[in-house]
């Protein structure tokens, strides 16, 4: 037993290389693989705890001011299963603010209490005090006792920041509106004023049931339910916590998934350079084993050694990731929830972190074992008559010299010496193929996101710069709207301006948002077909599309709830991230058709600058016929700021990958490679080579290796890029990207992979300088 433990302890500290880099590879993958699952999984979770103590409703109709009936509550309290029917109401008010930008906010005093509060506030208010989502706080960077105006038409009340608190329904980039809670003081002052000021309001109707479904069967359910509520055709909008979760975790999700992504390479690439550690392993130690035969040693115990060896490193790198996943999970997890103003708690879902290290290392021992097969096949008398076995290459036929002519000798030698070793260089081939692969994914993803007029038409998001809102339906409202548009396009050149209605209808019997607008021209970009014209006519987008089999000239069947429906042809269609991609457009005239009573009461106004947005509400805010003007791309900007700064993290966050897994990998190699190759290069020295001169041709060896693995991976990024987001972000109603591919990511991407592998191949090849051919010779 002492002979096998002082064996054990000669092989781990003799190969120290090969320890470092299995040790520094396992805990980089272990802590990407539990901090990428276990932060997704404390996300959603966090979200589903907060959303009930929130007491959240399970499902929000949301009307406007005219298309409010009292009748509504008092028709959901006579259906069953019904535990709680909240009424809130609230007013439209516009949040200055100069620097960022005026938001949208709704202010209400009924069920303030429920909220949970930052830094645990009690949830009291006085007059003139509010509370303000969490997520307000980090985007418009609010401060406690900062004071906040808020206009309200031609008048401005000032309320001051007592508290933040938890919104788990408007509180995320992409919802379309900001609850700011104030007592029952500020809303009468409010509503005293909307005597003389015609204040939009807006009303929610919360419902929660006795006994929920299921999350997968929730809207099925809902849907069904609802089917005969008057309310359900004219309603704003109807969100169910199903819906209301998706958009909540729509955006770490995708992230995770790109992170996820990264994580299968990074093990990938762990797995394979235990194989090659091991094999060389056998390969180094073939004499000794042989002897170890000899002495009476069986095949198994053998083995027993060289599997606690490797297994004590993959056990130190899984401990190492495991500790730092406790540390890195809450804080990842927190970017997560801040992103959408959810409180987290830092809790670790220590079952699922321990469940995955035990696969990990069980994958791990069965590539071990896999590898240590081999070893039967070395007995003492080939050990004896064979020596040391050379590297795996031994025998290969290399290019020769002579072939190589026309370029210089060193570079010649370079080559030479790449082919005779091929195998010896996939490990490092495969990280630039993998990295590189992702690397220009991401730049390319992300320079899509730059410019804010492409995102729009990349997430199929309606680009409304101003939303018009009319308190009171009157006979002549289409003139009082068409007068109005014509004083803003006497300040600021307007391109169209269409009324505006968002609803929920059923496209062949299943529930989906429908966008209704005057005019379609030009409201999203099509990916196919064209944009209607006439009243029979949608768009439909690729999910749409793809759920039921229908393209461009087919038919469907859209009905409201109370079964009014009629045929449809569709002649055109989109990719949209609204409602995570199950949405159509029809037209006005259309939906007339399904609900006789229809009359816009919004309007939406597309300007030819975006930079006007803000000065024409400032200027046409107070109006004599006191409409309310919104800004309507304030909610798409703060989700498009969203996206663009976890693109960024994600860049950050691969670049850093392919840093520290390419050094690994490098240094590996590099004193594998100097201890096998030192009597080559004493020789070489002894034909007048310089250290400095050996040191660059060994670099730029592996800087043929990187570049060989980073071609392909760029050729790959070509072909699948497009493919591969697609399929990620598929969940997000994106199922067709066509990013392009630019020069300067191309160049960038190849740069750095170049310039890493040189600088560590470089720099790790300073033993070169000790190698003296007088010396080896004497050995």
């Amino acid at each position: 037993m002492r002979t096998f433990l002082l064996l054990l302890r000669k092989n781990l500290f003799k190969r120290k290389a090969f320890a470092f880099s299995i040790v520094a590879l396992s805990t980089i993958a272990v802590i990407f693989l539990l901090t990428t699952l276990g932060s997704l999984s404390e996300n959603g979770k966090t979200y589903d705890t907060s959303y009930e103590a929130s007491k959240s409703p399970d499902l929000l109709f949301s009307f406007s001011q005219n298309n409010y009936r009292k009748s509504y509550t008092s028709e959901l309290k006579k259906m069953d299963n019904i535990k709680n029917i909240e009424t809130i109401e609230t007013y439209s008010g516009l949040l200055e603010d100069e620097k960022n930008g005026d938001t949208n906010v709704l202010l209400r005093s009924q069920g303030i209490n429920t909220f949970r509060v930052e830094d645990g506030g009690n949830g009291t208010l006085n007059v003139n005090e509010t509370y303000v989502p969490i997520y307000l706080k980090d985007s418009l960077s609010l401060k406690k006792n900062d004071t906040i105006d808020v206009k309200l038409n031609s008048q401005t009340i000032q309320l001051k920041i007592v508290g933040f608190f938890e919104d788990t329904v408007f509180g995320s980039p992409i919802m379309r509106y900001n609850q700011v809670l104030i007592n029952d003081g500020t809303y009468d002052q409010i509503s005293k004023m909307d005597a003389s000021e015609n204040i939009i309001k807006n009303f929610f109707i919360q419902v929660n049931f006795n006994k929920p479904p299921l999350d997968e069967d929730f809207t099925a359910y809902v849907t069904n339910k609802m089917e005969n509520f008057e309310g359900t055709e004219i309603a704003d909008f109807i969100y169910d916590k199903t819906f209301t979760k998706k958009a909540y975790v729509m955006i770490p999700t995708v992230l995770s998934l790109v992170l996820l992504l990264a994580t299968a390479f990074i093990v990938l690439v762990s797995f394979f350079v235990l194989r090659y550690a091991i094999l060389t392993s056998l390969e180094s130690d073939y004499t000794q084993i042989g002897v170890m035969k000899a002495l009476g040693f069986t095949n198994r115990k053998i083995k027993y050694q060289f599997m606690i060896q490797f297994h004590v490193l993959i056990l130190l790198g899984g401990i190492l990731g495991l500790l730092v996943s406790t540390q890195a999970i809450p804080r990842l997890t927190s970017v997560f929830l801040n992103s959408n103003g959810i409180i987290g708690d830092n809790s670790v879902p220590w079952g699922q972190m321990i469940v995955l290290l035990a696969v990990f290392i069980l994958l791990n021992s069965l590539i071990i074992l896999f590898s240590l097969r081999k070893l039967k096949n070395i007995t003492p008398v080939k050990a004896l008559r064979m020596g040391q076995l050379s590297d795996g290459d031994k025998g290969k036929k290399s290019i020769s010299l002579e072939r190589l002519s026309i370029l210089p000798l060193s570079i010649s030698i370079s080559i030479k010496q790449l082919s005779t070793r091929f195998k010896q260089y996939t490990s490092l081939m495969l990280v630039a193929f993998f990295f590189s692969f992702l690397l220009l994914s991401v730049l390319t993803l992300s320079k899509a996101f730059e410019k804010e007029n492409e995102v729009f038409k990349l997430l199929g998001m309606p680009k409304n710069d101003v939303v018009l809102q009319i308190a009171e339906t009157t006979e002549d409202k289409e003139e009082t709207i068409r007068q109005l548009v014509k004083q803003i396009d006497e300040k600021y050149p307007v391109n169209s301006y269409s009324s505006f209605f968002q609803t929920s209808l059923k496209v062949e019997k299943q529930s989906m948002v429908a966008l209704v607008y005057g005019d379609l021209k030009n409201k999203v970009d099509l990916s196919a077909g064209r944009y209607p014209k006439a009243e029979n006519e949608i768009l439909i987008t690729s999910n749409v599309s793809e759920q039921f089999n229908k393209n461009v000239n087919d038919t469907l069947k859209v009905s409201t709830k109370k079964d009014n429906s009629e045929d449809f042809k569709v002649v055109g269609v989109y990719q949209s991230v609204n409602n995570v991609g199950f949405t159509i457009h029809m037209l006005d005239t259309g939906y007339s058709k399904l609900n006789k009573n229809y009359s816009p009461v919004q309007y939406v106004v597309d300007l030819e600058n975006d930079s006007d947005v803000s000065n024409t509400i400032k200027q046409f805010s107070t109006n004599k016929d006191n409409i309310n003007i919104t800004d309507g791309l304030k909610s798409n900007k703060n989700l498009i700021e969203t996206i663009q700064t976890g693109l960024l993290l994600m860049t950050l966050v691969v670049l850093i990958l392919s840093f520290s897994i390419s050094s690994v990998i490098i240094l590996l190699l590099s004193t594998i490679s100097i201890n096998r190759e030192s009597l080559e290069l004493g020789i070489m020295k002894s034909l007048g080579y310089t250290s400095a001169q050996l040191r660059c041709q060994f670099a730029t060896r592996f800087v043929m290796a990187t570049t060989f693995g980073t071609t392909f991976g760029i050729i790959s990024a070509f072909l699948g890029g497009n493919k591969m987001f697609s399929t990620l972000l598929s969940m997000a109603g994106l199922t067709s990207l066509d990013l392009k591919f630019s020069i300067g990511n191309l160049v960038f991407v190849v740069s750095f992979f170049v310039f890493v592998s040189f600088l560590f191949s470089y720099v790790s090849s300073r033993k070169i300088k000790n190698v003296n051919v007088k010396n080896l010779l004497v050995d």
